[in-house]
């Protein structure tokens, strides 16, 4: 099982997460999402460690406002406009159209490409993102979470 604690003081609080934070802000140890299906490799599963630390320190010196304000905002005014176009012509699709929006916006930072609404790669990619959700929050999607010990079978 796992242990649950209760807290009803602001100052036991405030010591244990704020002061102590980096004993108690890793993340829930899930095997099939962490090691399994991203090879420890996704920051968004890592436990707080130094390899998160180190990650998101790049991270941070890529992504912060400045850089936001003139590297990546001539590439948002474009896909907002798409995306309003989208939006315009094609009501009834504003949630694949939202995806793409953001999708593209990423991909034209990080690859120097645009995603269409029915790039194959982006609906590839967004269906790997909706297995890996179910993977993620589906309970009883698969036995390595609950039974943790599974994870090192061969």
């Amino acid at each position: 099982g796992r242990a649950i604690v209760y807290l009803n003081s602001s100052r036991v609080v405030t010591d244990l997460m704020e002061k102590r934070s980096s004993i108690y802000s890793s993340r829930q140890y899930r095997p099939m999402c962490q090691d399994i299906m991203s090879g420890g490799a996704r920051m968004l599963f890592m436990p707080y460690s130094d390899r998160w630390r180190n990650q998101r320190k790049i991270m941070h010196g890529i992504l912060n406002a400045k850089q936001a304000e003139s590297k990546f905002r001539p590439f948002q005014e474009l896909e907002v406009k798409q995306l309003l176009w989208d939006y315009l012509n094609t009501p009834e699709r504003f949630y694949r159209h939202t995806q793409r929006y953001s999708n593209s916006v990423i991909m034209s930072v990080v690859f120097g490409r645009r995603a269409a609404d029915d790039d194959p790669g982006l609906l590839k990619m967004l269906h790997s993102v909706e297995v890996l959700t179910s993977y993620l929050f589906g309970p009883g999607k698969n036995l390595v979470d609950p039974l943790p010990w599974l994870a090192k079978l061969p």
